[in-house]
């Protein structure tokens, strides 16, 4: 899937409702009747249909996989309904996309849905797993676990300095990411660190995250919104980009 058609999908996640095709179709796998709604009207129904019994809710896509030309994202989900049942849970979607133009939407109550459903579900079972050694590796940063962080990495692995620099690869190979890690572990203190939003692009992952972090000697704190896009090949990180702003990590990505 092209970055253009992947953008969609963010763009789509991000509250931009003129990417609906005008035959737009919606399934709802979660409703009791699986309802399915046509067209922009019929967007608007199953909207309000969906949100009818929820007094309150939130939902945060944490993950969207390129599937050709599909889409699938995962998004956490916290509701309660007017009685006080609340629930928090894993929801998933397919967004079928041509032409520049959301063609169908299929919601799933569940995070598997969307995979098993997927025209190319071996495809989607490889993304998840490139974005679950993404996520384990930041995990395990936060524990400054080195070894934790490089057994998710390719033998191969290659670390590039920040964007816009002339060198070639900073470090190479799971030696070179040991050194690398420990030499971060020893100059910084991980205070907090929150992937906001992993999103294919190929097979590429961006990676969005907010970090704060405290220098072991100066004291100093930190915060910012940085990022870093990973090459994998199938679900191995082969090479990894870091990038100090989100902005400048989706223009690089070509989904800006």
């Amino acid at each position: 899937m092209s970055a253009a058609t992947m953008g969609v999908a963010l763009r789509f996640w991000e509250g931009a409702q003129d990417l609906l095709h005008e035959d737009l179709e919606v399934h709802d796998f979660d409703l009791p009747d699986a309802g399915v709604y046509r067209g922009h009207d019929g967007f608007a129904r199953w909207l309000a249909a969906w949100e009818e019994p929820w007094e309150e809710w939130h939902g945060d896509v944490h993950d969207l996989l390129d599937l050709d030309h599909q889409a699938a994202s995962l998004m956490h989900l916290q509701a309660r309904t007017a009685s006080g049942l609340e629930v928090d849970r894993e929801d998933s979607h397919l967004l079928t996309i041509r032409d520049g133009r959301i063609v169908k939407i299929e919601w799933f109550g569940n995070a598997e849905g969307a995979l098993e459903r997927a025209v190319d579900p071996e495809r989607a079972a490889v993304r998840r797993a490139a974005h679950e050694k993404v996520r384990a590796l930041y995990a395990a940063a936060v524990r400054e676990d080195v070894e934790g962080v490089v057994v998710q990495l390719a033998p191969g692995y290659e670390f590039y300095p920040e964007a816009g620099s002339p060198m070639g690869p900073a470090y190479r190979g799971h030696e070179g990411a040991r050194n690398y890690f420990r030499e971060i572990f020893e100059a910084l203190e991980i205070l907090s660190f929150d992937v906001e939003r992993l999103v294919d692009v190929g097979d590429s992952v961006l990676a969005l995250f907010e970090m704060r972090n405290r220098g072991r000697g100066s004291g100093v704190e930190l915060t910012g919104r940085w990022a870093e896009i990973w090459q994998t090949s199938g679900s191995e990180l082969t090479a990894s980009r870091f990038y100090q702003s989100h902005d400048e990590a989706l223009a690089a990505a070509g989904l800006r």
